[in-house]
């Protein structure tokens, strides 16, 4: 395995989600990796999980996904991620259920990559652009990884390292300056760089070459189904206008 796709914040949006698994297929990608918030938000957690188990699919655990397993307090959540939490909570399968409890915090992944979903030590606490990066440097030695961890969490695509941060537009990114390298690929579900297309991140394990990626999708349909649950409606809203 070389070329792998790296996703996060799906939020059960099927229909971002889907065409985000079709675009990885056209490139090659041979394996899928999920940072996290695989639910909450959208209207298809159901179809949005069992697509990535059927695609063995290796993700870790979000805010989101923990609230609605019960291991995240949704007093620190605004009304409507709130009520997608419970909703979810309520409509998900046993078996998806499971799935989501058993989800680990972090992945390491061939001993050079670190899989996570808020900063390395806290699922729900943000990496943003300006932060200074030495402590988490210094948890990524600590874990045993000292090239790159991937992070989701902002809905922003980016790259950073000590020195830089990178706006992760679509296109190649240069690494061959000093690392680490701290590397969000944006949401594939809900983005919030006022880009309503949906995000992605190609990595190649042997080359070190990452891609961002966006693809357009049936945002109407997906609108279609928050309000077919019942969800609130300022959920579908932001999904046109990125934000």
């Amino acid at each position: 395995m070389s070329v792998v796709a790296i996703l996060s914040d799906i939020h059960a949006n099927l229909p971002a989600l889907e065409a985000v698994l079709g675009d990885a297929d056209r490139l090659g990608c041979e394996k899928i990796w999920s940072l996290g918030d695989q639910v909450g938000y959208g209207g298809s957690p159901n179809k949005c999980l069992d697509l990535l188990r059927e695609r063995d699919a290796v993700c870790v655990m979000g805010n989101h996904d923990a609230a609605v397993v019960n291991l995240e307090d949704v007093r620190w959540f605004n009304s409507n991620a709130r009520a997608a939490v419970e909703w979810t909570r309520l409509n998900l399968t046993g078996e998806n259920l499971e799935y989501l409890v058993g989800l680990p915090d972090s992945r390491v992944v061939h001993g050079h990559h670190l899989l996570v979903h808020g900063a390395p030590d806290n699922r729900s606490r943000y990496l943003l652009p300006g932060v200074d990066l030495f402590n988490e440097a210094c948890l990524l030695e600590a874990s045993g990884v000292a090239e790159m961890c991937f992070y989701g969490h902002t809905h922003l695509p980016m790259v950073s390292n000590q020195e830089k941060t990178w706006q992760g537009s679509a296109g190649m990114v240069d690494l061959s300056a000093d690392g680490p390298y701290f590397i969000n690929p944006g949401s594939v579900g809900q983005p919030r760089d006022n880009n309503p297309n949906a995000a992605w991140l190609l990595l190649d394990t042997v080359t070190r070459r990452i891609e961002f990626h966006r693809v357009a999708y049936d945002i109407e349909r997906a609108e279609s189904l928050i309000h077919a649950a019942g969800l609130p409606g300022r959920l579908a809203e932001r999904l046109g206008c990125g934000q």
